[in-house]
């Protein structure tokens, strides 16, 4: 399957234009297990066994999807869909698996963020670096 470049309308606030990567992938049995785990009745959540499965891979994939970096260079974790409790559970995680210092902000009610900040970066780098794609290495330098 190819995938499929989108070129969007310049943003409104820079007047740069950003382009989208998608492609779509098959329905597989074999992940339900996986959805089971973070899903319950439609709505997402935090496994109770995050630590077990949370690996440095699966930390890569989650920076490359859904984090970014300020400008101040922190990286930012979007956990915007859970409440504080499961993202204060996920930052003690990143401390156990990873002994990642992270802090946690709210950027709207309800919608917290984790940021790793700058003094953490080396650490960063060596945990995800081998497994982030060059085109999203900027997101932890």
């Amino acid at each position: 399957m190819n995938p499929v470049i989108l070129t969007r309308k310049p943003d409104k606030r820079t007047g740069k234009i950003y382009k989208s990567l998608y492609f779509r992938t098959l329905t597989l049995p074999c992940l339900n297990e996986y959805h089971n785990m973070f899903y319950k009745n439609k709505v997402k959540i935090i496994p109770e066994n995050l630590d077990k499965l949370l690996t440095p891979i699966g930390l890569a994939y989650w920076i490359m999807d859904d984090g970014s970096i300020t400008t101040y260079k922190q990286t930012v974790l979007h956990t915007r869909s859970f409440c504080k409790k499961e993202v204060l559970f996920i930052m003690e995680i990143l401390k156990k698996n990873f002994s990642l210092e992270t802090r946690i902000e709210e950027k709207k009610k309800d919608q917290w963020v984790i940021y790793i900040p700058v003094k953490q970066k080396v650490k960063l780098k060596d945990i995800v670096g081998p497994y982030i794609h060059e085109s999203m290495l900027y997101k932890i330098r």
